[in-house]
């Protein structure tokens, strides 16, 4: 290890076997990756069913050549491909009160989030002052992210996404007043992205909050993510996880422990049931073990004494503060899904 402001890129061979699938590892409690008693015991790998139910942008006005923001289903998931390679903000939402995606009703929520914004403008709230902006609301099947909007320059793009939901927290009696969508994702200027909150907070009479993400919700991540490519594993992103060092460990602010796709996919088809549909608890906590004990017996050093704060795998890259960054278009539904789960464990657990 480097004595300097982060240990970066340690990169072990994992070529030694017994170490990286020591029992040791195995025998570890399991009670540091489930803290929760409603913790589930094990966790879809794949969905069924998908659907991205709203997209809003606020642009600065320019003339529009404004194309259908419905697409078919053979467009569906090539669309997805504009959320991908992106920095994304995610929060988390209560039920949106008398919120309604008739088209008619969209052009009204346009304007006057249009009108929000102009005169958050007219305060001097914005960095770009002397630029009018529109917002545009739309619903989609499909999703076209960056094309539709002609030489506009998009400032701001939101989605409320409500991915294979399993159940709608939603008293029966009151879904006729209350929409639900667990996610929301902004990317844009942070100046535009806290008007838009607080205008759908007094308009909808919701509560949005950054979504963050424990250790534990990191830990699943990774275990269930670092398997699934569908790419050659030799080609896929390596493996990262980020922990942060104690305040008075001086000249080390983070370690960065990166493994190689070959050595972690070898890991996860030794762990994982191939034939099952879910991972479990179990498998988790001795995947992560496994790692840790690894990276013990070359560097003396105990991750599991440190806080795991950001993961990256081929598929996407996610901080505990709900920044992500998704890679794989053909995953896009996938972890939204997941995080569509989280959201919702996250409102039922406040709610009870």
């Amino acid at each position: 290890m480097r004595g300097q402001d982060e240990v970066d890129n340690c990169t072990p061979s994992l070529s030694s076997r017994k170490q990286l699938f020591s029992n040791t590892a195995s025998r570890r409690s399991s009670r540091r990756f489930t803290p929760y008693g409603r913790t589930p015991k094990s966790r879809q790998l794949k969905g069924k069913n998908h659907e991205i139910l709203s997209n809003g942008t606020a642009e600065k006005s320019r003339p529009r050549d404004r194309r259908s923001a419905v697409e078919t289903d053979e467009e569906h998931e090539s669309n997805l491909k504009g959320l991908t390679n992106k920095s994304w903000k995610l929060f988390k939402m209560t039920p949106l009160y008398k919120f309604n995606t008739e088209s008619s009703q969209l052009k009204k929520y346009s304007s006057q989030l249009s009108a929000h914004i102009e005169a958050e403008r007219q305060k001097g709230l914005f960095i770009d002052n002397a630029t009018s902006s529109k917002a545009y609301i739309s619903t989609y099947k499909g999703l076209r992210v960056s094309a539709g909007f002609g030489d506009e320059t998009v400032l701001l793009t939101c989605l409320l996404c409500s991915v294979e939901m399993e159940h709608n927290p939603v008293e029966p009696k009151l879904r006729d007043k209350f929409a639900y969508y667990p996610l929301l994702m902004v990317k844009g200027l942070v100046s535009l992205t806290d008007g838009l909150i607080t205008w759908m907070q007094s308009h909808f009479d919701c509560v949005i909050t950054p979504m963050i993400f424990s250790a534990h919700d990191l830990a699943w991540m990774v275990a269930m993510w670092s398997g699934t490519t569908t790419e050659p594993v030799h080609k896929s992103k390596p493996v990262e996880l980020l922990y942060k060092t104690p305040t008075d460990c001086k000249g080390i602010d983070k370690i960065t422990f990166t493994i190689e796709s070959t050595d972690v996919k070898d890991l996860w088809d030794r762990i994982h049931d191939d034939k099952g549909s879910e991972f479990s608890s179990e498998e988790v906590t001795m995947f992560i073990n496994s790692l840790e004990s690894h990276f013990h017996s070359l560097f003396r050093v105990k991750l599991s004494a440190l806080q795991l704060y950001s993961v990256g795998t081929s598929l996407s890259y996610i901080g505990d503060v709900g920044r992500l960054k998704i890679f794989s278009a053909d995953h896009v539904l996938w972890i939204l899904r997941y995080l569509t789960v989280l959201s919702l464990e996250h409102f039922t657990q406040s709610c009870s």
